[in-house]
């Protein structure tokens, strides 16, 4: 039985073990005591000359009534005894409680993200400037509602030998419009982003070792209080942009020329001020 095995089995039969770890010490602490002994040896020596079928209790029986008489004599201490026990089960009985409301928080909260439509980005020209364009959908995959308090977008360019770096920088944006809604579950809007880049960097972005990457996140309040950040990368991809690979009308207008950014903590979910 492994580690997580053996906490599932210990937290569905807390309960048993306490109740059977009560039991158990109490009679270890009723047949250890001097009182119980010498009723025991007093009784089998009283019925030592009677004849089995005259009547002499058995062995259970004496310990039977000795133990009665232990728990008469011991009152206070049994009381006490109990009463640590109820403290136990309380205790246990909190942690078990915790243990839910956490298990309910993490699986009904809400879980928002952002995605984008066809064909992900899009590029236009504006008074000379290279534009690029992309329509975000955030949407809530959880069971309970969000209330998206920001989502933000932003273009970064690559050149040879550039790398992202281990956490995502997220520099601020001059004027940048602030989103806010409401998401009840499945529930979702639609955002579109035009992000300028200069001319140096739409050529590097088009050379072989050029990188262009679309980037940002929605932060989020759950039901619960904590505020969340969907992270959110993709990196352009131009071979999707040549016509001649699909059969289809059909099939160029759904094409996805933003594929995933793979790198850790760039798509991840993450509790930015908890409950």
């Amino acid at each position: 039985m492994d580690l997580e095995k053996a906490k599932a089995f210990l937290s569905r039969n807390s309960l048993t073990i306490i109740v059977g770890l009560g039991v158990l010490i109490s009679l270890v602490l009723i047949v250890t005591t001097p009182t119980f002994k010498e009723c025991i040896h007093s009784n089998q020596e009283a019925y030592s000359h009677y004849p089995p079928k005259e009547g002499a209790p058995s062995f259970i029986g004496i310990a039977y009534w000795c133990s009665g008489t232990v728990i008469k004599e011991s009152a206070e201490a049994i009381t006490a005894l109990a009463t640590l026990f109820i403290g136990i089960f309380t205790l246990t009985l909190w942690l078990a409680t915790e243990r839910s409301g956490e298990h309910f928080q993490v699986t009904e909260r809400a879980y928002v993200k952002l995605s984008h439509t066809p064909p992900g980005a899009m590029f236009t020209t504006d008074l000379g400037s290279q534009m690029v364009v992309v329509q975000l959908q955030v949407k809530n995959f959880g069971h309970t509602p969000a209330y998206v308090t920001d989502v933000y977008l932003d273009v970064r360019v690559l050149g040879e030998g550039e790398v992202l770096p281990a956490i995502p920088e997220y520099p601020e944006i001059e004027d940048r419009e602030r989103v806010e809604g409401f998401l009840v579950a499945e529930d979702l809007f639609y955002h579109t982003v035009t992000m300028g880049v200069t001319q140096a960097q739409w050529e590097t972005a088009h050379t072989q070792a050029g990188r262009l990457i679309v980037m940002g996140y929605v932060d989020y309040r759950d039901k619960f209080g904590a505020v969340h950040r969907g992270a959110y990368a993709r990196e352009y991809d131009g071979e999707k942009d040549t016509r001649n690979l699909y059969a289809t009308d059909k099939a160029w207008k759904k094409r996805n020329n933003l594929p995933i950014i793979t790198q850790a903590r760039y798509n991840d979910d993450l509790v930015i001020k908890p409950v």
